[in-house]
C-alpha cells in the first residue's frame, strides 16, 4: 500500500491524514468529494472501504518514520525520498469514484452472462454454471428475456461487442480480462493466475484499473446488449438521493421548492447540488448561481480557488453557491465564478 499512498501525492501537495483515510474508505460527504475533487483524487475514493483507521495510521507512521512523507503543520507532504520511492505504475483507469461501489459485482455479472450465452450457441444446458447465486441467475434471466434480438443475433452480437470493447482497450489489459471468460470451449483462469504481481493490494489495484477500464468503455455503448445488462448496477454507484434532488431541479424546481417536496433542510440540497456538480458535466451553474453571489466573488482581490468559505468576513456568499462557482472555475468555467 505504500507505493499506492505515496503515488496519490504530488511534490507539491499537501494532504490531510483525516482527509485522505476517509477517501479511501469511502466516506461521501460533501467536504470529503471536495477534497478529492479539487486534489484530482477522486478516482481513489472509496478504494479501501474496510480500511480500519488503526492500520492507516500505523501506514502513515511507518512512512513518516521511512522519510517518505513529512508533516507540515496538520497536513502530509511527500519528501524528497518519497518522490523517488513513488510507484511508476500508471494509475490511469481507476475510477473508483464512478465504480466501486459494484465494479465487481459487475464483472462476474458479466462473465457469467458470457457463459450462458456461450452454452446457448452450442444448445447446452448442463454445465457448472460461474455463478450459483439468485442474484446473478435473476438479472441473466432477465436481461435475455427483455433482449428485444433472437437467438441466432444474440449469440452474434454479443461476441462482437466484446471485440469492440476489447479493441479499445490496452492489448495486456483485455487479454487480462478475456482470459477469466468460461465458455464452451474454455475455462476462465483466476485473477491471480494471469499477473505476476504478488503483492495483493496491487493485485486488486491492477484487476480494478481493468475492470473499471471496461466499464468506462460499455458505458459509451448505450446501444449495446452489455450495456442493457450492466446499467442497472452502474446507476448504484451514485447517490440515490441526489439523483432525485438533480431530476426535480432538472424538471424545473427551484432549491426551494426541492426543500419542501423533500421534506430537507438546506445543507443536505446543498451536499446534492455539490455532488451533482462533481460528477456531471450538464449541471446548470448559471441558473443557480445567484448574480449576487457572483458579483461578491467577483470584488475579491484573491483567486476564487484560494479561498475558504470562513474566509468571508461577514458570510454574505451562500455556502453552497460559494463551492459551486469554485467548481465552475476548476472545471474550466467562469473566471471567478463570474459570467
Amino acid at each position: 500500500m505504500t507505493e499506492f499512498i505515496l503515488s496519490l501525492f504530488s511534490s507539491s501537495d499537501k494532504l490531510r491524514a483525516s482527509s485522505l483515510y476517509q477517501l479511501l474508505t469511502g466516506k461521501r460527504t460533501s467536504s470529503v468529494l471536495l477534497f478529492g475533487f479539487f486534489n484530482g483524487l477522486l478516482f481513489a475514493h472509496g478504494c479501501f472501504p474496510s480500511l480500519k483507521q488503526t492500520v492507516f495510521d500505523a501506514q502513515i507512521q511507518q512512512m513518516i518514520d521511512e522519510k517518505l512523507l513529512s508533516w507540515e503543520g496538520n497536513e502530509l507532504q511527500l519528501t524528497e525520498k518519497g518522490r523517488l520511492r513513488g510507484s511508476s505504475k500508471s494509475l490511469t483507469g481507476l475510477h473508483y469514484d464512478k465504480y466501486g461501489r459494484t465494479a465487481q459485482t459487475s464483472w462476474r455479472l458479466l462473465k457469467f452472462a458470457v457463459q450462458v450465452v456461450s452454452h446457448l450457441s452450442a444448445n447446452e444446458t448442463t454445465y457448472l454454471p460461474a455463478e450459483t447465486g439468485p442474484f446473478y441467475s435473476y438479472q441473466v434471466k432477465k436481461w435475455l428475456k427483455e433482449t428485444k434480438c433472437s437467438r441466432t443475433e444474440l449469440i452474434t452480437r454479443l461476441p462482437s461487442e466484446l471485440s469492440t470493447i476489447f479493441s479499445q482497450m490496452t492489448e495486456e489489459h483485455a487479454n487480462f480480462l478475456a482470459n477469466q471468460f468460461s465458455g464452451k470451449k474454455q475455462t476462465g483462469l483466476l485473477a491471480y493466475q494471469l499477473t505476476t504481481l504478488e503483492d495483493a493490494v496491487e493485485q486488486q489495484l491492477y484487476q480494478d484499473q481493468c475492470i473499471h477500464g471496461l466499464l468506462a468503455i460499455i458505458e459509451q455503448h448505450k446501444d449495446f446488449l452489455l450495456y442493457d445488462l450492466l446499467s442497472p448496477l452502474l446507476s448504484q454507484n451514485y447517490n440515490q438521493s441526489m439523483l432525485t434532488t438533480r431530476a426535480l431541479i432538472l424538471a424545473g424546481d427551484s432549491v426551494e421548492e426541492v426543500m419542501t417536496k423533500r421534506a430537507l433542510k438546506k445543507g443536505t440540497i446543498n451536499d446534492h447540488l455539490i455532488e451533482w456538480a462533481i460528477f456531471f458535466d450538464n449541471f446548470p451553474f448559471g441558473r443557480l448561481i445567484h448574480s449576487e453571489t457572483r458579483k461578491v466573488l467577483a470584488s475579491l482581490d484573491r483567486p476564487l480557488l484560494t479561498l475558504k468559505y470562513k474566509d468571508f468576513d461577514v458570510q454574505t456568499v451562500d455556502y453552497g453557491e460559494f463551492r459551486l462557482a469554485q467548481i465552475e472555475r476548476f472545471k474550466g468555467g467562469s473566471k471567478y465564478g463570474v459570467s
